[in-house]
């Protein structure tokens, strides 16, 4: 196809504007292949169209940011070219807007992006540097196209509804006119209030267009009755931007805050830095923005900011125009402006070694003249107040420096108030009264009477109970057997300081500092047995994560467990009956809860954090470590506290859930303990009602079974009931089961022939668990080798054709995500031909569902490696020719090259050649171009 006929078939699409983005994606690239000279500015109009789709555009946006936009700017464009690029940015920086209700204020705000994906803009033109090209190689239409978007945007917060309770009013904004409705009646609507239209408003300034709005309404209307200043209220809303709160600091705008989804950020920080590019090269356009971004035609402060950002970066080269700004001791009162303040002081602080002695006279005479204008607070502390800030950006420069100490002593201020003046703080973190060191050194004694003391603050640097907390945790941490001798004394101490003291204690056990358990014990026991205790009595007012005995309890648990679970790192067995007589008197106290939300519960997360879980997994951890000490490897019969056996069915007959979900989860831990007690739970827990029953099946589930005929015939009732009832088990639902279902296939204990389990999976015929079997074993992969892969190989085959026998011809909901899946057991064969080549086939049109597209163009690969066949490359022909009728594969690009030369190794058969040839045509049609040179390699 001739270019100029391609041209007029990208023409004959755009016009169509079919919203399809991969159609959009795949124009571009075919106008991006293109010879520059022959992409005509007239073509390039349709970027907009390219980019317009009620779908996420990200493939358009992709492909003009990495292929048409840097076609045209480069470092080798020409003149031309880069009119083209201005053409194509014009294009990519049209706004589409939305309406945005705010709840309850009654008015509605516009928000706006530009047609191209944000993501891409940033990355195009910030990430990949292309705004010095923009700034030095393109014309100032640029500029103005982003200064008047973020002149719409501005404008566009305040397109309002009804703005008051006393009376209507709304604007609307089209074009360069402003529309203005009023009524003095708040009830009436659109179509009865008074309408005017001002045409080009941008031209004048508050006042005056207040003035014109009630003079054209009072003319339309000249009986109806005008608030008092509500016009010039509103108006004054509409030249008003807040970028003071969205943007405190040009200087400092951060890379963080223009990577958010924020086109406003975005817009200001491309102006910034195309103005100061272009301005450092040409000074003629800088007077011309200059005279722009003063006027009523950009009335936001915005724009006066960016122009004393620019100014203070570019000093060397305008900085007649700061001085032209403020002469006749600033007159037009930009000093006196809080709103241009944070420009003009890094202007003031970064450049004031260039000012000469007529300058640093005109700035004495500014300071000294003090603020001018309306102020909010007038008078003496105002204006010292004012003076400090401008004294403290020159306090480096002798002139100024000795007025700026004078001040800061007398105002208790210093020049860092300023430069982070407007910011918000974040802190990570809490505020502590006192150092880890310093609370070891102090003692208990004098820490009691500090907590006493202590009164919390509210603001961001106070010192907080949680600040104190965890400093009271680091130092009990880092020298724990300094506290343990005088743990009395802390009987009646309140929640928050105990809570801390045992996670310090827990956190030094970790770390392996030692100390002396017995007190440790002797004084929780001591603790929890207190009225003030029980009676929840020890909560300090002000902290606010609101510490209590349950929070107490809780990590008594953890502190258990932590002494208890591993051997290398457990207390001495002689305190074991401490911690035991600590277990008989908190288990008790648990309690069923309400708090199982079963659709997205991870029952192990759950109980793993949850009071019940902590509490029942020290008396866990206690057993298991009680039976390491008091029984060998070779002991018959159980081996578990019958005191704790006792606790631990008390639990179970309450109802807790953490009781059921940790039988499952430890299993072969209660195995260890009493093989018949757990066993005969087990069966016992076939007949539980629902709730308890999948908070056993979810802790059982967690981890793969084991490889035990004995376990699967004990838990094969619990499978059935979970694939029969298509049982919701929390987060992972059906992979778990299917999980251990196809473990024990893959061992040998089911068979398709005889194995229960494996065919209801594939009798209930639901996707997720049929697409599950082949994704286990592709995850398990790497692990089976050698002889196990080999007898492995026929069982596979078995269990992949009768899957797809299931699926293939049937009506059953997302059957094509299953035979996308299915192809995943690609990876257990050798060849094409070793008899897969049909399933291959009927799995290919459908991997693009589930994202195998890249996973099945490997395989193929792979499989093709194998042997060099004819009738291995007659299979990849007809496979690729089989996905082309469904979608495009193009991911990985090399992976088809790779796999069509490979079928180009065999042109001599026609058969095979001609699907080559029709593969490479395939693509070529819809604009894939990455085949032509193989193709043309080929045609001899």
């Amino acid at each position: 196809m001739k270019i100029e006929e391609i041209l007029e078939v990208v023409k004959d699409v755009s016009e169509t504007k079919v919203d399809n983005p991969h159609v959009w994606h795949d124009i571009i690239k075919i106008v991006s292949n293109l010879p520059n000279s022959m992409v005509s500015k007239e073509l390039l109009k349709y970027v907009n169209v390219w980019l317009s789709s009620s779908f996420r555009n990200s493939f358009s946006s992709h492909a003009i940011s990495e292929d048409l936009l840097p076609k045209f700017l480069n470092r080798n464009a020409t003149s031309e070219d880069f009119e083209k690029a201005e053409i194509i940015l014009t294009h990519i920086f049209d706004l589409k807007e939305e309406n945005f209700d705010r709840p309850y204020s009654g008015y509605t705000e516009k928000k706006f992006k530009p047609l191209i994906d944000l993501y891409w803009l940033r990355h195009t033109l910030i990430e990949n540097e292309l705004l010095e090209l923009i700034g030095k190689e393109l014309s100032p239409k640029i500029i103005y196209k982003l200064a008047d978007n973020l002149r719409e945007m501005l404008y566009g917060q305040v397109v309002e509804k009804n703005l008051s309770s006393k009376f209507f009013l709304r604007f609307d904004i089209e074009n360069r006119n402003l529309k203005v409705s009023y009524d003095p009646d708040p009830d009436t609507d659109l179509a009865n209030a008074t309408t005017v239209v001002i045409h080009d408003f941008q031209k004048l300034d508050e006042q005056e267009l207040a003035d014109q709005i009630t003079k054209k309404v009072k003319g339309e209307s000249p009986d109806i009755a005008i608030v008092p200043d509500a016009i010039e209220y509103f108006t004054r809303r509409l030249f008003t931007d807040h970028s003071i709160i969205w943007c405190t600091s040009l200087h400092k705008l951060k890379e963080g805050e223009i990577m958010r989804d924020e086109t406003k950020l975005i817009h200001v920080h491309l102006l910034m830095e195309i103005i100061r590019i272009k301005c450092t090269e040409n000074g003629e356009a800088f007077s011309e923005l200059n005279e722009k971004f003063l006027s009523n035609e950009y009335p936001h402060p915005i724009f006066k900011r960016i122009l004393f950002y620019v100014l203070s970066k570019t000093w060397k080269k305008n900085r007649e125009v700061f001085w032209e700004l403020v002469k006749n001791e600033d007159e037009a009162r930009y000093f006196s402006d809080s709103l241009l303040s944070k420009e003009i002081f890094y202007l003031l602080r970064e450049n004031c070694e260039e000012f000469d002695e007529q300058e640093k006279i005109l700035l004495k005479k500014i300071i000294n003249k003090g603020p001018q204008g309306e102020r909010v607070n007038p008078g003496e502390d105002d204006t010292k107040y004012w003076q400090l800030q401008w004294y403290s950006a020159l306090k480096e420069v002798t002139d100024f420096s000795k007025k700026y100490e004078e001040l800061s002593v007398e105002r208790g201020i210093e020049s860092e108030h300023y430069e982070t003046l407007g910011e918000v703080k974040t802190r990570v973190g809490s505020v502590s009264p006192f150092t880890p060191e310093e609370i070891i050194d102090m003692g208990m004694i004098q820490l009691l009477k500090e907590i006493e003391n202590f009164k919390p603050g509210w603001d961001i640097d106070d010192a907080t109970y949680d600040g104190f907390g965890n400093s009271i945790m680091s130092a009990v941490a880092q020298k724990p057997s300094s506290f343990t001798n005088e743990l009395q004394l802390l009987i009646e101490a309140p929640y928050f300081c105990v809570y801390n003291f045992l996670l310090g204690f827990q956190k030094g056990w970790e770390d392996k500092n030692t100390f002396d358990w017995e007190e440790l014990l002797n004084f929780i026991y001591a603790y929890i047995s207190t009225e003030s205790f029980k009676n929840n009595e020890l909560i300090v007012e002000g902290d606010r994560l609101g510490m209590d005995k349950e929070l107490i309890i809780h990590q008594t648990g953890r502190l258990i467990t932590e002494g208890t679970k591993k051997d290398s790192n457990a207390f001495d067995k002689e305190y074991l009956p401490i911690a035991k007589k600590v277990l008989l008197k908190i288990v008790p106290e648990l309690e069923p809860v309400d708090d199982i939300d079963e659709s997205i519960m991870d029952y192990p997360t759950y109980t793993l954090n949850s009071k019940g879980g902590k509490v029942l997994m020290a008396l866990i951890n206690y057993s298991l470590r009680y039976a390491r000490v008091h029984y060998g490897e070779d002991h018959e019969g159980f081996r578990w506290d019958e005191e704790l056996k006792e606790l631990y069915e008390k639990a179970l007959d309450k109802k807790i859930i953490d009781a059921f979900i940790l039988i499952g989860f430890y299993f072969p831990q209660f195995n260890y303990l009493d093989k018949d007690w757990t066993q005969g739970k087990v069966k016992e827990f076939i007949e539980l009602e629902e709730k308890v029953w999948k908070a056993f099946m979810g802790g059982y589930l967690w981890d793969y079974p084991a490889r035990n005929e004995e376990i699967y015939e004990l838990m094969l009732p619990h499978y059935k009931r979970s694939i029969s009832t298509n049982a919701k088990l929390g987060q992972f639902d059906y992979k778990t089961t299917v999980n251990h279902i196809a473990a024990y296939y893959l061992w040998g204990i089911e068979e398709i022939e005889k194995g229960e389990l494996i065919n209801l999976i594939i009798e209930k015929g639901r996707s997720e668990e049929m697409s599950r079997v082949p994704n286990f074993f592709w995850e398990v992969n790497d692990q089976i080798k050698g002889k196990q892969r080999e007898d492995l190989r026929p069982k596979i085959f078995q269990l992949w054709q009768r899957i797809h026998d299931r699926v293939e011809g049937s009506d059953l909901k997302e059957k094509e995500k299953v035979l996308s899946n299915l192809s995943k057991f690609m990876k257990y064969f050798d060849r094409l031909d070793d008899g897969i080549d049909l399933l291959v086939k009927a799995s290919a049109p459908y991997v693009n569902h589930d994202f195998n597209v890249p996973f099945f163009l490997e395989e193929l690969n792979r499989l093709k490696n194998y042997s060099r066949a004819e009738a291995t490359a007659k299979h990849i022909g007809e496979i690729l020719m089989t996905m082309l009728k469904e979608f495009t594969p193009d991911f990985q690009e090399s992976d088809i090259k790779d796999l069509v030369a490979y079928m180009y190794e065999f042109k001599g058969d026609k058969e095979i050649r001609d699907l080559a040839d029709s593969i490479c045509a395939e693509y070529a049609k819809r604009g894939k171009e990455f085949l032509r040179v193989l193709f043309n390699q080929n045609r001899n």
